[in-house]
Formats: structure tokens, C-alpha cells, sequence
């Protein structure tokens, strides 16, 4: 079974200086605040099933995500997705 865990190696952001990140498109300046870890198989690896693990829908909350202009999806280092971030 395969699972999406926080990325372990990941070191979240402090001390944030907020006016330094007010770009309208997500660019270099942008900021990670998050990273997560699609696994194939989960903490079984290999996967016994030798077939790949499809991702079709993702849904998260983030709390306080009014503070969020976008919100950007990446494979690799490659940019995938990219949505104004809303509030529901």
C-alpha cells in the first residue's frame, strides 16, 4: 500500500521575513513551507506489487491559509501544479 508521509529530511522556515515573499506568481523567490514524500509501497520498498502508485486527487488543509498567496505542486524540481491558495 502506498502512503504520502512529510518528507523527513525537510527543515521548516523560522523567523520568516514576510515582505522579502510577496510575489503575485510563484518564482525563485518563492518559499517552501512544506514537503512531502509519495511512496510506492509505502514503508515497504521495494513494492511487492511492481506496478506504480497513481495520484488522482490531493486534498490537505493548512492552518491559517490566509497567509498563503499560491500554492505550487512539484515532481522533482519540476513544477507541476500551481493554484491560488483558498480558504473552504
Amino acid at each position: 500500500m502506498s502512503d504520502i508521509i512529510v518528507d523527513p529530511t525537510f527543515v521548516y522556515p523560522t523567523n520568516i521575513d514576510y515582505a522579502s515573499y510577496q510575489e503575485t506568481d510563484l518564482t525563485a523567490a518563492s518559499l517552501e513551507v512544506a514537503r512531502f514524500l509519495v511512496r510506492d509501497g509505502g514503508a515497504s520498498t521495494p513494492d511487492a506489487d511492481a506496478v506504480g502508485t497513481l495520484l488522482n486527487t490531493l486534498d490537505f488543509s493548512v492552518t491559517n491559509s490566509s497567509v498563503l498567496r499560491r500554492v505550487a505542486l512539484y515532481v522533482g524540481a519540476s513544477e507541476f501544479a500551481e493554484v491560488d491558495a483558498v480558504e473552504y
